[in-house]
């Protein structure tokens, strides 16, 4: 004998498998159905409407590089949107230069609120009570002959070399962040625990139309300019040469970040955990390719 059951048709059993489906597909997809976040700040500066091209930045933190951009009203505040969860480094511009806040974790359909930073008055504030590299106003040191250095020991001394004139030489080569200056270091610069690229930052255009090193205003100030680049040059082809890559020399400033700190490599490669160079060069004065 066979049980009848009653109450059951077709199109009621099609409607079931259907239901079940849809879930089961919504649950599947769910974790890549989450909608970005947003963040919310300020700069609480009382002067902050008197400085020009104020900007706020976020750099992602993992593998693959993530740069957002807004702009900062004259009461300080900035907001993103459309930001994928993952960890963040908040960084701030005034023109070229760059100084950091903190790092914060963004979550989906959440808005991450990071309240109000940097009080102090931005035109009389110096590092490090302002984690900037340079502001308007303050002294900047007297003139000297620049020094040449590789990238390396350039980022090492980054907090005695802001507003000097260096010449720094490196492969030039083209990454997600731009065109940078490379170089092979034994140690990693990191901030708040996480390591960046060991590179110098290359404004855009930035060497465009430059005239040669032997031009500057103060190529005659170095002692034998020539031969220090011929034995950089060489000691650089021997330790670090990426393919596709051109060794140059460039004069300019160094915009260094207070709060950069050397630190071990946790990989024999040197991993960085921020696909993006810590420091830029501002105000370029030459450029040389060597051979």
């Amino acid at each position: 004998m066979f049980a009848v059951i009653t109450g059951f048709s077709p199109q009621r059993s099609w409607r079931y498998t259907a239901s079940v489906k849809y879930l089961a597909v919504v649950l599947i997809l769910s974790p890549f159905l989450a909608t970005a976040g947003s963040v919310r700040g300020r700069f609480g500066a009382p002067d902050i409407a008197k400085l020009p091209n104020v900007t706020a930045r976020l750099l992602s933190i993992g593998p693959v590089l993530q740069v957002l951009t807004a702009p900062v009203a004259p009461d300080g505040v900035f907001y993103f949107q459309g930001v994928d969860p993952g960890m963040f480094l908040v960084e701030a511009k005034i023109g070229d230069t760059r100084f950091f806040f903190r790092v914060i974790q963004v979550s989906a359909d959440t808005e991450t609120e990071i309240g109000t930073l940097l009080g102090p008055s931005l035109t009389v504030c110096g590092p490090p009570n302002c984690f900037a590299d340079s502001f308007s106003g303050i002294l900047r040191p007297a003139p000297m002959a620049p020094p040449i250095l590789d990238v390396c020991s350039a980022l090492k001394e980054h907090g005695n070399l802001w507003g000097k004139k260096i010449i720094v030489v490196g492969s030039l080569q083209k990454s997600a962040a731009g065109q940078i200056l490379t170089g092979r270091c034994q140690r990693q610069f990191a901030s708040d625990g996480y390591s960046w690229i060991n590179a110098i930052g290359i404004p855009t255009f930035g060497i465009t139309g430059v005239a040669d090193l032997s031009q500057t205003a103060d190529w005659n100030e170095i002692q034998n300019p020539d031969k220090q680049l011929s034995r950089m040059a060489a000691a650089s082809k021997k330790v670090h040469q990426p393919p596709g890559s051109r060794l140059v020399a460039i004069s300019a400033e160094l915009s260094p970040e207070i709060g950069i700190e050397q630190v071990k490599c946790k990989d024999r490669t040197c991993t960085p955990a921020i696909q993006f160079p810590p420091a830029d060069l501002i105000n370029i004065h030459g450029f040389r390719e060597l051979k």
